[in-house]
């Protein structure tokens, strides 16, 4: 007779199931939408700020954030004819990636200095909702970048370690196509 597992063991709420939208074209791609929203949010909200700064890098910086949506979208265009060049261009977005991550690094320490978010934290009756309240209120413009800053280095890592995870992915389906 077969050991049956309990049902509570069986499913757990913590890994469950879902179905992935099926991938038509780059723009169901989630690096490439996660990519594309930074690059916008680069634009709209930091540029401004770093020509103000006169920071010297400030062309390269927002032609490297525009530039990496850009390179998915090839590389998922030439993944069935050419994939060595695809996971090839798959590898320059990760190392894209990785520059963004300094030159927002780079940004954060030089021009902003850090969003004092625990200065209201002494009395107990805060919530977390009227801190981030006041937080919009309270900050500057310096600590506004420091966090958007933050925010995008966590962003590229993760599209760093997806894209890799998207080139693993690619390998597997160019060798047992090949077979």
């Amino acid at each position: 007779m077969y050991n049956r597992i309990p049902a509570k063991s069986a499913y757990s709420p913590k890994r469950r199931y879902k179905t992935k939208k099926p991938i038509r074209g780059f723009r169901d791609l989630e690096i490439y939408q996660r990519a594309q929203e930074i690059a916008i949010k680069i634009i709209k909200h930091i540029q401004p700020f770093l020509a103000e700064k006169q920071y010297s890098y400030e062309r390269e910086f927002c032609e490297l954030s525009l530039n990496i949506p850009i390179q998915i979208a090839s590389a998922h265009t030439q993944r069935f004819e050419e994939p060595e060049k695809a996971m090839g261009t798959l590898n320059n977005v990760m190392e894209s990636c990785n520059k963004m991550i300094v030159f927002l690094e780079q940004i954060r320490d030089i021009y902003t200095e850090k969003a004092n978010i625990a200065s209201n934290t002494n009395n107990k009756d805060d919530t977390a909702t009227s801190s981030v309240q006041s937080l919009e209120c309270d900050l500057t413009e310096n600590n506004k970048v420091y966090i958007l800053c933050e925010e995008m280095i966590k962003s590229y890592n993760i599209d760093r370690i997806k894209t890799l995870n998207l080139l693993k992915a690619w390998k597997r389906f160019y060798k047992d196509d090949k077979k």
